[in-house]
């Protein structure tokens, strides 16, 4: 009986950690959406290089950039020597480009990526160009995703939309391109700028009318609401139409998918992944339920 009621007291401790932990794991308070990816963001590498040497750099995840000795001027266009410091961030995979807010859409289209970069070059925290006929050549890691028509895209930045802040457009300067070896071993872009970079290309798939019914959005602050499709590295956004108080786009394609919504209601994080065949002219409706970050990363990371 003792050791009956010992075993108890220790199950009642361990529990009512469990529930503190979990308590504490959900009490960050946002006060607004755009917190939160801000918060979540992946975070950028940062190298120091002499620019008056070739300049070869490799990130974490094994992607390398590389740049020609004397490539970078001020805005000014006034020449630029010695030490320089590149901030890199690479998204890859369609969780990253959720939480980095950088869906890939191109004016409204559905595009599909090889590999997203931001690419920022300061010197003495004065911002960077490059010099007239001199590139950044961007060695692509190999995503699993078909190379044939990639071209490459600027991105630009739009912070006035929460859930999606990068507009990607196509760059058709000469020399801007994505080329792939014969045996698609070595895939390399090169690009005449740096920031926002980007290896794509369009879906061309026929395109389909699709709804997302908000549900049970009352009492949220702000919601966003994104479709990965499934085999595909990309993710759009779902614009939302303010006369018929629901989520509506015409760009979609008839593929298998996942829809996303995430939102924020008294300062804590809500959403709802659900799983949908996308059909012309079909809908569905969200049910949005508290959940941590942890937990939603976990289940983004899920999307392939």
């Amino acid at each position: 009986m003792k050791r009956f009621l010992f075993l108890s007291s220790i199950i009642a401790v361990v529990i009512g950690c469990q529930k503190e932990l979990s308590h504490s794991s959900s009490s960050y308070n946002y006060q607004s959406l755009s917190e939160f990816f801000e918060k979540n963001q992946k975070p950028s590498q940062t190298f120091s290089q002499n620019s008056s040497n070739i300049i070869s750099l490799q990130t974490n995840k094994g992607t390398k950039i590389i740049f020609q000795p004397n490539s970078f001027i001020t805005l000014n266009d006034q020449p630029v020597t010695g030490d320089i410091s590149i901030e890199v961030k690479e998204i890859l995979t369609p969780s990253e480009m959720i939480l980095n807010r950088t869906l890939t859409v191109s004016n409204g289209q559905p595009i599909e990526s090889g590999g997203e970069f931001f690419v920022r070059v300061t010197k003495n925290g004065q911002e960077l160009k490059l010099a007239p006929g001199y590139g950044m050549q961007i060695k692509l890691p190999s995503l699993g995703v078909s190379m044939n028509n990639m071209q490459v895209f600027n991105g630009q930045v739009n912070n006035a939309d929460a859930g999606n802040k990068v507009n990607w457009v196509p760059n058709t300067n000469p020399g801007n391109a994505v080329i792939v070896d014969t045996f698609g071993l070595s895939r390399t872009l090169f690009a005449d700028s740096v920031n926002w970079i980007n290896c794509d290309r369009f879906l061309n798939d026929p395109r389909i009318n699709y709804t997302v019914n908000p549900g049970n959005i009352s009492g949220l602050d702000s919601l966003t609401v994104v479709v990965h499709f499934t085999g595909r590295n990309s993710v759009i956004s779902m614009p939302w139409n303010s006369t018929a108080l629901k989520f509506y786009s015409q760009s979609l394609i008839a593929s298998d998918a996942t829809v996303i919504g995430i939102g924020i209601r008294d300062h804590k994080i809500l959403a709802s992944i659900v799983p949908v065949t996308l059909q012309n002219d079909q809908s569905i409706t969200l049910n949005l339920l508290p959940i941590t970050e942890a937990q939603l990363k976990e289940r983004l990371v899920l999307l392939h």
